[in-house]
């Protein structure tokens, strides 16, 4: 299975494709939120095999991928610098999930030159639940799995996406899980967003709470679009895999139009 050297660790990826100059469409990199890794978006990468060159990511300190998880998204995003130049894949697609999607967005602000466009799910300008959950993994890892290894699904949760959720936040380091949601009670997006100049595509579920963030998104990102995903909560990718991908899809198709409409600006 593919893996890139960086820094002197094994960091894993899934691609149906080498990364090369043969893949197909565009490069789109997905990256995974906290206390999870790159299986919440098999649906993804299956999806957009045919036609483009998708790439999900295990930050190190998860999943198959060695090292410490960070503490800070501005680390973050220097590390996504060193994977991107490893793979050689910008101009990139940035399809980042929660603090993924602070990830992808810290990305854009400081290696523009580098994004071809930007997708941000469930990602908040602030995480306001974050410090409490580091607190609570903290105190009871064990404790905090049995009780809320489904946060953050619809209810009547999906036998499916339960089992997936369960199955993947169980396999992580408590360490990593903490940390990440240490770096992501940290996160402000407020004095980032005119910064971005990409075309950016916001995602959430319907009833996600974060929800509530999505029009200071677009008040200040300039090229922004806004999606709901019905039927679903913080995992929309995860929950309505369907829509989700319908959703995405038609951004991407329509990435050449978008990006001389930014460009031209």
């Amino acid at each position: 299975m593919p893996h890139a050297r960086i820094g002197g660790e094994s960091v894993y990826y899934a691609s149906p494709h080498e990364i090369d100059g043969t893949a197909p469409g565009a490069r789109i990199l997905f990256i995974h939120g906290p206390g999870v890794d790159h299986r919440l978006f098999a649906d993804q990468l299956r999806f957009f095999a045919p036609s483009q060159t998708p790439i999900a990511i295990d930050l190190p300190g998860h999943g198959q991928s060695s090292g410490e998880a960070l503490e800070d998204v501005v680390e973050w995003a220097a590390f996504l610098n060193e994977f991107i130049d490893a793979l050689g894949l910008a101009p990139v697609v940035l399809c980042g999930h929660a603090l993924g999607g602070a990830i992808a967005l810290e990305y854009a602000c400081r290696y523009a030159e580098r994004v071809e466009a930007l997708t941000l799910v469930g990602t908040g300008i602030t995480f306001p639940w974050a410090a409490d959950t580091a607190a609570d993994l903290a105190a009871d890892p064990h404790g905090y799995l049995d009780n809320r290894a489904l946060r953050g699904l619809r209810e009547p949760v999906q036998p499916v996406p339960a089992e997936t959720l369960t199955t993947v936040r169980r396999a992580q380091r408590t360490v990593s899980s903490i940390r990440d949601f240490v770096a992501a009670a940290k996160w402000d997006a407020a004095p980032r967003l005119s910064a971005i100049h990409a075309p950016a595509h916001i995602l959430f579920g319907e009833d996600d709470p974060l929800v509530a963030q999505a029009g200071q998104l677009l008040g200040a990102i300039q090229h922004a679009s806004f999606d709901t995903i019905p039927l679903s909560r913080h995992f929309p990718h995860l929950e309505m895999p369907d829509i989700f991908n319908d959703s995405l899809n038609r951004f991407v198709t329509i990435l050449p139009d978008l990006s001389y409409v930014a460009g031209g600006e």
